[in-house]
């Protein structure tokens, strides 16, 4: 079966905020809003990818 390569994570220290969340066990809400952060920009880029806002951000038909 094919595998899907993903490399390694951001180490920014937004994204190292969100693992050290992770690692502290805190609620989700502090998890999500940490992870929000960390991926807006990259997220803000993909939106204009006509690719992601076809198969992401486009409900299906």
């Amino acid at each position: 079966m094919g595998h899907i390569r993903l490399g390694t994570l951001q180490g920014s220290k937004k994204w190292r905020e969100v693992i050290a969340l992770l690692d502290s066990g805190a609620d989700i809400q502090s998890i999500a809003q940490a992870a929000f952060r960390a991926s807006e920009a990259d997220l803000k880029i993909a939106s204009d990818d006509p690719f992601f806002r076809k198969r992401c951000i486009q409900p299906p038909l």
